[in-house]
């Protein structure tokens, strides 16, 4: 059994052990454990497809939860909009069922979610509550309806930062960009009022008998103000100071992602040119062995899911920058009817940035084929990036094949004039590439395209 990878969790750590995560439950909760499977909880989420299939093993000794490993791991600030949306909506589903069963949640942030075929499912069994049902509200709105509301209109860095920062949008930012009036009242008086708005907000679904036992103990020595915390939450019940689950839900359903972006619609229809058909016939030709690609700068996924279609891939990631395109290839592709796997994540492979606790993307993302396509000219000429850091990210990702086209033309349209600087040339893109991988084929597919097929160069 591997490192406990549990950061901080008291119903039991978790371990990967082969292809399979074991979570061991501690003494004190096998109870609470077995009780969940007996009663029918469990079974419900998995049935509803809201977390995976989950079993529970008693040796005798122990009490054992395992579940088969989900790869990649995609964390939340890499996620398609329409994918976090998803997470969010599920949350309230598992909400409506944790009501039923009388079962509470501790915790229900989106770090809890894995994307697993096309699919947000919730893996986090340690969050679900002994103590009656109680639903965590603010950390609900802070982690999925403020950012997904604000990247709606296209606060998308903004969102993207908090994630990755705190896992949640602040409270307090989300009110002042939603309220601009609030920016220019007293700071000290806002603040204070946006902090008894939270504690309201959370009121109508924390524990009842948990809530007014803590008011009673607490003001015991005075009854007046024991009286009016009682009155003052059960004012909190009703609207308009209570947030409806179910309202709540409906918002969220009809956000979209309304951002304009540059790449979104570069694909507005898609046929299979000669092209792609090379680039097929040639994963087939010298990578049929190779189950795992990740394709860079991949848009929507159009190539990427026919080579699940026609190629021995089993699963390929699909990495853009672009929100938009990455959020519409989720949207067709991502839910595919055979076994085979399609992934489409947003974030800059030029420069990732990720916690020191988290893994990193070379681990999470390598692959057996690395493709490139249409992608090196802009990265070159565009954004400045140098050739040789360009080519040694690449082969950080792959095992070992890498699929790579150099434009000689650079960022040539046809009708317009060819602008590129001297040292921009073939022969520049060869020397360098030569240095990381050996050559397959070089081969010239179009006038502005030609494509290098190369294998990784021993350390």
């Amino acid at each position: 059994m591997g490192k406990s990878i549990t950061v901080a969790d008291n119903i039991g750590e978790v371990y990967f052990n082969g292809n399979k995560v074991i979570r061991k439950i501690n003494k004190s909760f096998e109870g609470w454990i077995i009780y969940l499977f007996n009663c029918g909880f469990i079974d419900e989420l998995v049935n509803s497809n809201l977390i995976p299939d989950i079993r529970l093993i008693k040796d005798g000794k122990s009490v054992i939860l395992e579940m088969d490993r989900i790869e990649p791991i995609i964390y939340p600030f890499e996620l398609p909009f329409d994918a976090l949306k998803e997470a969010a909506v599920k949350v309230l589903d598992i909400a409506e069922i944790c009501k039923k069963y009388n079962v509470g949640m501790k915790d229900c942030h989106s770090w809890n979610f894995l994307l697993h075929k096309g699919r947000m499912l919730y893996v986090d069994i340690g969050s679900f509550s002994i103590k009656g049902f109680n639903f965590p509200i603010q950390e609900f709105l802070q982690s999925y309806y403020f950012p997904l509301y604000l990247w709606s209109f296209g606060l998308e860095y903004t969102v993207k930062y908090s994630l990755l920062w705190k896992g949640i949008f602040p409270y307090d930012e989300f009110y002042l960009i939603r309220y601009p009036f609030l920016r220019y009242l007293n700071n000290k008086i806002v603040s204070k009022f946006l902090y008894y708005k939270a504690k309201l907000d959370g009121l109508n679904y924390y524990n009842k008998e948990i809530l007014e036992e803590k008011i009673n103990e607490k003001f015991k020595e005075n009854r007046l103000l024991k009286n009016f915390f009682l009155l003052f939450y059960k004012l909190s019940l009703y609207k308009p100071f209570s947030i409806n689950l179910p309202d709540l839900k409906r918002k969220i359903e009809k956000l979209e992602l309304n951002k304009k972006t540059e790449w979104g619609e570069y694909y507005k229809s898609f046929h299979l040119t000669e092209r792609f058909k090379k680039i097929i016939e040639y994963t087939n030709k010298y990578c049929s062995e190779a189950e795992v690609a990740i394709s860079f700068g991949g848009n929507q996924g159009f190539l990427e899911n026919e080579l699940l279609n026609q190629t021995n891939l089993k699963k390929i990631i699909v990495q853009d920058i672009d929100s938009k395109a990455i959020n519409y290839g989720y949207k067709k592709f991502s839910k595919r009817l055979d076994n085979k796997e399609i992934y489409f994540v947003q974030y800059d492979f030029c420069l990732p940035i990720t916690h020191p606790y988290t893994e990193s993307v070379y681990k999470r993302f390598n692959a057996d084929i690395v493709y490139a396509l249409a992608l090196l000219h802009h990265l070159l000429l565009k954004d400045g990036f140098s050739l040789e850091y360009l080519l040694s990210e690449f082969k950080k990702y792959t095992k070992r094949y890498i699929f790579i086209e150099f434009m000689p033309l650079g960022l040539w349209t046809p009708g317009v004039n060819i602008n590129v600087p001297n040292w921009y040339n073939e022969n520049y893109f060869s020397s360098e590439f030569l240095k990381h991988f050996n050559l397959l084929k070089r081969e010239k597919l179009e006038e502005n395209r030609i494509l290098y097929i190369g294998y990784k160069k021993d350390e």
